[in-house]
């Protein structure tokens, strides 16, 4: 397991890079999935409806967690503390820049 995880000083930026992208592409897979399960959503709310709806996004945000924290919580349990702060800072700048992205698409078109 430590051998998945283990990374180089350098590849700090680059996890936290790509944990964002993947979190961005997750997050679009899942308001993907959303907009297709509109349809039963809306026809007739039911309590298995809400059932659906809040287990998918309990199971997003373990996901989310996992993808955004895991590395670095991995790093902060061997004590490199500020490797893992900056790790979460970038996957968060990341998710922010892609956030921005997608508002000034949405903006032109």
């Amino acid at each position: 397991m430590a051998i998945i995880f283990h990374k180089k000083e350098e590849n700090y930026w680059v996890y936290g890079i790509g944990a964002g992208v993947i979190e961005a592409v997750y997050c679009f897979f899942i308001a993907s999935l959303l907009m297709l399960a509109n349809g039963l959503f809306a026809k007739s709310p039911t309590i298995l409806s809400f059932l659906l709806l809040l287990l998918i996004m309990v199971f997003s945000v373990a996901v989310s967690g996992l993808l955004i924290f895991g590395y670095p919580m991995y790093l902060a349990l061997r004590r490199n503390y500020q490797e893992a702060i900056f790790t979460v800072l970038v996957s968060i700048a990341t998710l922010i820049i892609i956030g921005l992205l997608v508002i000034i698409i949405k903006i032109i078109f």
